[in-house]
């Protein structure tokens, strides 16, 4: 792990401070050049010319990765042969490998003729004794595409036989997620999907970054899940955020693989914690929802409700659908209704016995005047009126 890279001008990057600016490329590996090189395209480069362009770097922290940019770039000579490409390294926290490594994309956008004749591409490790050499002054490997204009290269940990095909996918209900400062729930659909042609045995998790930068979790699973090939399931889920929570802005994140260790695959949102906001005090990160049956290997553990309660729904407010969630400590029979500011029944939701646990109904007020509408539940001896307003 590092945690600085050099950049040099003769189109290389390099992990941690390198001293060196070797504009003569060799061979890959070689003691020539850097130390933890990534040859994008190592030739005697001049970005100080007045006709070239530019070398940027970026942190696109959306994306959770780092783009170095050489635009445009003159060789020294030929004179008159320009060079755009790009290195792009990714966060394996969000951009999950195998064996933990990160992943290295290099992409060229315009490259001149000289540069199928000249110049080194490859990366090589620390000690510059091992190396995996792409293009060496025209050389090229048996099965390797010449590098034109659009041509990508990424460098991975992944077998020759392919990555692992299962495949998670995190979307949000209702983005942008906001919480208010004392706390709410927000609601996601999680899929897990086996693209191969095998059945494969995982496990599924879920954590989050915070706003401190420090991991938290998992906040779902680790689930073992046998998933045979073909499957795809889709599961709605929901999750508590505490008025406790630190406000800012927090990394949702879903993993597939080994846990903890081997994460395959992973998928991400963003939402946020607010500063301002009323509503229901939320006082745990509790995470409920479908279940993922029939592909749990073992049983999905969850924590009945100690007590009765309606959860404000969410989103709120909404267009045109919402989701509405109660809590039953034990069997009970539930009716769970909505009313106009009239007090005119428009849904009846729930009519029936229902199992301890927490449950969620979607509310559809697609042919629904916009104003504020009231759920009412009674389970039990509990009776509470919750207000939702919807807005088209």
């Amino acid at each position: 792990d590092y945690d600085s890279f050099t950049i040099g001008a003769n189109g290389w990057v390099a992990l941690d401070v390198v001293p060196t600016d070797d504009y003569s490329n060799s061979a890959i590996p070689n003691s020539d050049g850097p130390e933890r090189m990534i040859a994008a395209y190592w030739e005697d480069l001049s970005p100080q010319r007045t006709n070239s362009g530019k070398v940027w770097r970026f942190f696109d922290a959306a994306n959770h990765r780092l783009i170095v940019e050489y635009n445009h770039i003159e060789q020294y000579a030929p004179t008159g042969s320009f060079e755009t490409f790009q290195v792009i390294l990714f966060d394996p926290a969000y951009y999950p490998t195998l064996t933990g490594d990160g992943r290295i994309k290099v992409q060229y956008k315009d490259m001149s003729a000289s540069a199928q004749t000249e110049g080194t591409i490859g990366i090589e490790n620390a000690t510059e004794t091992v190396g995996l050499q792409y293009l060496f002054d025209g050389a090229y490997g048996q099965y390797a595409h010449s590098i034109t204009d659009g041509f990508a290269l990424l460098y991975t940990t992944a077998t020759a036989a392919g990555p692992v095909p299962v495949e998670v996918t995190l979307t949000p209900v209702g983005a942008p997620i906001q919480i208010p400062a004392v706390g709410g729930t927000f609601s996601f659909d999680a899929s897990v999907v086996n693209s191969g042609t095998s059945t494969v045995t995982c496990n599924a998790w879920i954590g989050q970054w915070v706003p401190a930068g420090t991991w938290q979790g998992p906040l779902l699973g680790p689930l073992s899940l046998t998933m045979p090939a073909g499957a795809n399931v889709t599961r709605n889920r929901l999750q508590n955020v505490p008025g406790t929570a630190a406000a800012g802005t927090y990394t949702y994140v879903g993993y597939v693989g080994q846990y903890p260790a081997t994460k395959w695959d992973s998928s991400y949102f963003n939402y946020t914690k607010l500063t301002t906001g009323d509503g229901p005090f939320v006082g745990d990160w509790a995470n409920w929802g479908e279940s993922f049956a029939p592909y749990l290997t073992g049983m999905e553990v969850a924590v009945l409700p100690e007590v009765y309660d309606l959860k404000q729904n969410y989103p709120n407010p909404f267009n045109p659908a919402t989701t509405i969630s109660f809590s039953l400590p034990e069997i009970s029979r539930v009716s769970l209704k909505v009313y106009d500011l009239q007090g005119r029944l428009v849904a009846n939701l729930v009519d029936g016995n229902k199992e301890a646990g927490v449950h969620s109904v979607t509310f559809d007020a697609s042919h629904l005047a916009s104003g504020l509408y009231f759920t009412r539940i009674e389970a039990g001896s509990y009776t509470e009126v919750m207000k939702m307003m919807l807005v088209k």
